[in-house]
């Protein structure tokens, strides 16, 4: 465990105390080390997102009566997901709803 964690985090654990009684610390990366890596995985995920975004753009506007559970089995995300990206194309006007519910369809305003 402990190699693993300097592997992993390239800090070595603190061991403290004595026969009858032992702690060991396992301390995580620097602050820095951590800001870098959230801005890191911030930003692949918004490139991966944009990209799943124009790949639902494209299928949607290929047959604007899709629903979202036919959308979500297609790219193979959660109706929760399909929502949410459906929800970032509307919010960046590239997208909008004709009609409503289950008799509406998708209008592509910007491709």
């Amino acid at each position: 465990m402990i190699n693993g964690w300097n592997k992993q985090y390239h800090v070595i654990p603190i061991i403290e105390g004595d026969f009858d009684f032992y702690k060991i610390t396992f301390p995580t990366t620097t602050t820095t080390t951590s800001t870098n890596t959230g801005t890191l995985t911030s930003t692949n995920t918004g490139t991966k997102g944009d990209a799943r975004e124009k790949e639902i753009m494209e299928f949607i506007s290929n047959n604007p009566y899709l629903s979202t559970q036919e959308t979500a089995k297609h790219f193979g995300l959660s109706r929760q997901g399909v929502r949410y990206h459906i929800d970032n194309l509307k919010k960046k006007g590239l997208i909008k709803r004709k009609g409503h519910g289950k008799g509406g369809s998708w209008v592509i305003i910007k491709k």
